[in-house]
C-alpha cells in the first residue's frame, strides 16, 4: 500500500478510532437547520486534567443504549524526562458524562507506553477493555455495574505463543454482558518487527463471564504461508455468533490476501480465502489485498469491505457480503475504478450495516504522486445488497482546499441514515504538519442521501486551532452523537475531547 493509504488508515485506525455500538431507545429526531441539526461542541469533562502538556486520544465508542455510552482512549504526559502513555474510560449515563476513570491493570507506572487497544460495552456499566499495559502483554479486563476490575493477561496465550512472543488485541465485540470474543495476533520479532517466523492469530471469548483460553484460529495454518496473518476486525451480534476478518500470506503467490472466519452457536469454523479478488478490475494476480472492516446484522449476513491492488499498483476499494451463511464474490466499488486520473489510489475506512443488504461506506481518493498527498472523502450507500456509485462528500470542496482530508468514522442508527465525520484542510496543505492544521467535520444522511458537510459546531468557542472527529454514533431513532479531539489556541494541555448531538 502507498504512502497516502498507509498514513491515513493509520490515522484513522489507531488515532482517531473504532466502533463498536449496540442499540437505542426512542427519541426525536431535531428538524433540519444550517448546522444539520448538530448542537454545539462542548468538552468532554476531566479529560484535559488527564494530560496536562499532553493529548487525548478516543480509540473507541461503544453504547448499549443511548444516552448511555463509554468512550475507551488513551492519554499522554510526562513525567520527569520521560513521556508516559495511559488507558482511560469515560462515561455518559443518562445524558451527563462522568469523570474519566484510569482502567486498572491497563495503568502501569513504569510502562511508558501502555494504551488501550479495543472497548465494547454489551450493556449499561458492563463493558470490556483490551490492551498492552507492557510491550507485547495482551490484556483484557471487565467492568460491572461502572467498576472496573483488575486487567489480567488472557488466559493461556503465553503458554500458545511462547514465552518470547509479542501479543495484541486488535478487535473486540460484545453481544450481550459476560458473553465477549476478542482477537488478536502474536509473533516472534527480533528488534521489535516481525520475521519470517511470522505473525499467528487467535482469538479468545468471554463465556458467561469468564475469559476462556486463547486459542487459534482454525485453518488458517491450512492458508496461511507463515509469514503473515493479521486479524482487523470483529462483528458479534449475538452470543455465540460471531465473524471475523483479516489478512494472511498466501502459499502460492506469498501476496497478501484478504479472509473471514465465523462463530456459530459458539463454534468457530475454518477460516476462507475471499472468492474472486484477483478477479477485480486490473487485479495484479501478485498484488497485496485485505480486509479491513466488517460489519454483521444476524448470524450469516454480513458485509466485509477492504483493498486490492491493481496491475499499474493503484489502490482501491472493493466490497463482499455473506448472505445466509454464503459469502458471494469482492466486487470492487462502483465510482472507484476506474479511478479519476488525478487519483492512483482509494481505501473504505468506516463502514456501518443496519439491516441486511444496507449499508454506508465512507472512504477517500488519494494521490501521493510528487509527493503531494491529495485525498478527497467519499461517501456510498447500499440498497437492498446493490452498492451505488461512491461519491465525493457534498460541499466538502469548498471547506477542503488544502486537499487533505479523511472521514474517519461513520455509523447508521436505521438504513439510509446515517452519520459520519473526520478532518479537511483549510488552504495551504497538509494537515499533517502542524503549521497547516485540519478542522473536525459532520455530514449526515437522510433517506439515503446525503447533505452538505459542516465544520463541527461550536468548536471555535472552546479555543480550537486544530480538530477531528474520531468516533460517531447513531441510535435507531436516529439520533447521533460524534467524539473528537481539538488542540487549544492558547495553554499547555495540547489535547481535549469533544462531544457533539444531533437529535
Amino acid at each position: 500500500m502507498r504512502r497516502l493509504s498507509a498514513v491515513l488508515i493509520a490515522v484513522a485506525g489507531a488515532c482517531l478510532g473504532l466502533l463498536a455500538c449496540g442499540g437505542a431507545p426512542q427519541a426525536t429526531l431535531a428538524s433540519a437547520t444550517s448546522s444539520g441539526g448538530w448542537g454545539n461542541a462542548h468538552r468532554v469533562p476531566g479529560v484535559a486534567a488527564l494530560a496536562p502538556r499532553g493529548f487525548a486520544y478516543a480509540v473507541s465508542l461503544s453504547c448499549a443504549s443511548q444516552p448511555n455510552c463509554t468512550i475507551g482512549g488513551w492519554y499522554t504526559t510526562r513525567t520527569g524526562n520521560r513521556n508516559l502513555s495511559q488507558a482511560f474510560s469515560v462515561r455518559d449515563v443518562n445524558g451527563a458524562w462522568k469523570l474519566p476513570q484510569r482502567i486498572p491493570g491497563l495503568v502501569v507506572p513504569a510502562a511508558s507506553f501502555s494504551t488501550l487497544s479495543a472497548l465494547s460495552c454489551a450493556a449499561q456499566g458492563n463493558c470490556v477493555a483490551a490492551g498492552d499495559p507492557e510491550l507485547g502483554v495482551a490484556r483484557v479486563v471487565n467492568q460491572t455495574r461502572g467498576v472496573w476490575g483488575r486487567a489480567r493477561q488472557v488466559p493461556g496465550l503465553a503458554a500458545l505463543s511462547g514465552s518470547d512472543a509479542l501479543r495484541t488485541i486488535d478487535a473486540l465485540s460484545c453481544s450481550a454482558a459476560g458473553w465477549c470474543v476478542a482477537a488478536g495476533n502474536y509473533w516472534h520479532p527480533p528488534n521489535g518487527f516481525p520475521h519470517s517466523r511470522g505473525s499467528v492469530t487467535f482469538v479468545v471469548i468471554e463465556h458467561n463471564g469468564v475469559w476462556q483460553k486463547a486459542r487459534l484460529i482454525p485453518g488458517m495454518a491450512a492458508l496461511n504461508h507463515g509469514w503473515l496473518a493479521l486479524i482487523s476486525s470483529i462483528s458479534c451480534d449475538r452470543a455465540g455468533a460471531c465473524t471475523a476478518g483479516g489478512t494472511y500470506r498466501d502459499r502460492s503467490t506469498h501476496a497478501l490476501r484478504p479472509f473471514v472466519v465465523s462463530q456459530h452457536r459458539g463454534v468457530w469454523t475454518p477460516a476462507r480465502a475471499i472468492a474472486g479478488v484477483t478477479a477485480l478490475p486490473n487485479a495484479s494476480p501478485a498484488g497485496e489485498s485485505g480486509i479491513g472492516a466488517i460489519s454483521c446484522t444476524s448470524p450469516g449476513n454480513c458485509t466485509a469491505a477492504g483493498r486490492y491492488t491493481d496491475t499499474t499498483g493503484n489502490v482501491l476499494p472493493f466490497v463482499v457480503t455473506e448472505k445466509n451463511g454464503v459469502w458471494g464474490q469482492a466486487q470492487s466499488l462502483p465510482g472507484t475504478v476506474p479511478l479519476d486520473p488525478k487519483f492512483n489510489q482509494a481505501a473504505i475506512t468506516g463502514m456501518s450495516c443496519p439491516a441486511p443488504g444496507q449499508c454506508s461506506a465512507a472512504g477517500f481518493y488519494g494521490s501521493d504522486l510528487n509527493a503531494e498527498n491529495v485525498s478527497v472523502p467519499f461517501v456510498a450507500t447500499q440498497v437492498n445488497g446493490k452498492w451505488g456509485a461512491a461519491h465525493q462528500v457534498p460541499g466538502l470542496a469548498a471547506l477542503n482546499l488544502g486537499n487533505q482530508g479523511a472521514i474517519t468514522s461513520v455509523w447508521c442508527g436505521t438504513p439510509g441514515n446515517c452519520a459520519a465525520g473526520g478532518f479537511y484542510t483549510g488552504p495551504g496543505g497538509s494537515n499533517f504538519h502542524s503549521d497547516v492544521p485540519g478542522h473536525a467535520f459532520l455530514v449526515t444522511e437522510s433517506g439515503r442521501v446525503w447533505s452538505r458537510a459542516i465544520p463541527v459546531p461550536g468548536l471555535a468557542a472552546l479555543g480550537s486551532r486544530a480538530s477531528g472527529v474520531s468516533l460517531v454514533f447513531c441510535g435507531r431513532t436516529n439520533k447521533c452523537f460524534a467524539i473528537g479531539g481539538y488542540v487549544a489556541r492558547t495553554g499547555f494541555v495540547k489535547g481535549h475531547l469533544f462531544v457533539v448531538t444531533r437529535g
